[in-house]
């Protein structure tokens, strides 16, 4: 197999262990530069391990009696008036206020779905554009213009649709959905679907994995993206996610200008939590932050379950919890549906024509990613103990399908040293993190050696897809990274050892 096939976006869904969040836990710390503690899932969403049975944490926190706790300073009432909406805008203000009413008919694109569920509001719509609605119908912003591609769905009738994400995207759920939703409303467009969910994967990886999971076969016309789940749950900081974001916005539209982007912000149970506390969760308000900036739409998923459990409309259980059940997942592309008939709710002008979508001159975060790709293992210089592997498959343990029988630089021995001239202000590495990964030390053009501890809270029983920046910020130019394998080890490794799948170069 060869080495772009090793992120060939196939693959069952995953199982999940009970446990993975203890009774009291609280949402992971910020990750710093050894892995050791992160929380992430098997499935790639944060409950993991090769079996068992996702941990239900205990229902906190409630918004009752139709008046909304007050919000921080990421919520803020978009007028003063007190029927008007609130919306996410990520900036102070902030009271309690009364919580609008409902109302309204179901959308067709809605109707495609098997389970139904009650559509377009009055009240509770937002009425200033860009901002999200406090009513369960209308969690979604409908930012800059999607008329791209709906030229291309509604009056070309040849369209590319991806979807990219973790175990969310990557299971036969709401991406499935959404797929039928659209042949169903327009039945004689020619539509290409590409699934580039991985499980496991975050907004750190994906920029780098752009090119080979959501355009290996040309232009995308419409993407829809998510991963505030797995960027908690891999315990992503706040600057990871931004950057991760604003690489795939930027990336996707260097590649495809006129490409129509939306991104999702799909449901754990730290989100509801957020939701109930009347807080925005650190993840969604830091990839917000970048889709107002780049006028990107957005569908808060994780806000609309709260309030439908919380309404009494069905259960965490019922919708089937992180990884959703076939009831969650339609819920899921029920809101895209509505989402679509809001954005697409006037007829298409007879003289729209596809137009690129300007990128501003100045970035939100300089070390954004969107220049990261992938450099060949084949680039590195071999100094010693590190070997070739053309089709490695792990000997214990499990993985991902899509890295299996892949070409990997394998060490198992403390000195082992490998050395790769590269150009950017950015270098890592995408690596399967098994049980017995030792601690990389890693230096820049001569400068004293760093450490970092590979082993993840999830090694002991995968050999798990992540991906490592040594360092984003580097100054701009020609470098020699050199990487070697510690004497030391996390306690509870079982060995040494490196597997390295691609580099990461920005």
């Amino acid at each position: 197999m060869s080495q772009a096939n090793c992120e060939s976006p196939t693959m069952d869904r995953a199982t999940r262990k009970e446990g993975a969040f203890p009774p009291g836990s609280s949402a992971p710390k910020e990750r710093t530069m050894t892995a050791q503690g992160n929380a992430l899932g098997n499935g790639g969403d944060g409950d993991a391990s090769p079996e068992g049975v996702y941990y239900e944490r205990p229902e906190t926190g409630h918004v009752a009696g139709g008046v909304v706790r007050p919000y921080r300073a990421d919520w803020a009432h978009t007028s003063g008036s007190r029927a008007s909406p609130w919306a996410i805008i990520v900036r102070p203000v902030g009271a309690a206020e009364t919580r609008p009413s409902r109302g309204g008919t179901r959308s067709p694109i809605g109707m495609c779905v098997l389970f139904m569920f009650a559509s377009a509001v009055s009240a509770g719509e937002a009425k200033e554009p860009g901002v999200m609605a406090l009513s369960p119908d209308r969690c979604f912003a409908v930012r800059g213009d999607l008329t791209n591609s709906r030229i291309k769905i509604e009056r070309e009738k040849k369209a590319r649709v991806a979807f990219l994400g973790g175990s969310i995207t990557e299971a036969n759920g709401w991406r499935v959905f959404t797929a039928e939703l659209l042949q169903k409303r327009y039945p004689d467009t020619k539509f290409d679907f590409v699934n580039a969910g991985i499980s496991s994967t975050d907004t750190t990886l994906a920029p780098f994995r752009l090119k080979t999971t959501v355009f290996p076969k040309g232009s995308v016309d419409l993407l829809f993206f998510e991963f505030a789940v797995n960027d908690l749950h891999n315990s992503r900081t706040t600057i990871e996610s931004i950057r991760g974001v604003e690489g795939i916005i930027r990336q996707a539209r260097t590649l495809n200008p006129a490409i129509d982007l939306v991104i999702l912000y799909c449901a754990d149970e730290d989100k509801m939590d957020y939701v109930r506390k009347g807080q925005v969760a650190p993840q969604i308000a830091a990839h917000e932050k970048v889709a107002q900036y780049y006028a990107v739409s957005a569908i808060d998923l994780a806000r609309e379950v709260t309030l439908r459990i919380d309404k009494g409309e069905f259960d965490w259980k019922k919708f089937g919890g992180l990884h959703p059940s076939p009831f969650g997942h339609q819920l899921y592309a029920a809101s895209i549906g509505r989402f679509l008939d809001a954005a697409w709710k006037e007829p298409l002008p007879a003289d729209a024509t596809v137009k690129p979508h300007a990128l501003p001159d100045k970035p939100l975060d300089p070390h954004h990613y969107g220049r990261g790709r992938f450099v060949d293992i084949k680039e590195a210089t071999l100094v010693s103990g590190w070997r070739l592997v053309p089709n490695w498959k792990p000997l214990k343990g499990a993985t991902r399908k899509q890295f299996v029988n892949c070409p990997v630089l394998e060490a198992t021995e403390p000195g082992a040293t490998l050395r790769l001239k590269f150009s950017g202000t950015a270098i890592g590495v995408l690596e399967a993190a098994g049980y017995d990964v030792g601690i990389l030390e890693f230096s820049f053009d001569g400068a004293p050696f760093r450490r970092l501890d590979q082993f993840t809270q999830w090694s002991g029983g995968l050999h798990i897809p992540w991906a490592y920046i040594f360092d984003a910020e580097l100054s701009p130019g020609d470098h020699e990274l050199t990487l070697r394998m510690s004497a030391d080890k996390n306690p509870k490794s079982q060995g040494h050892a490196a597997r390295i799948i691609q580099f990461l170069a920005n």
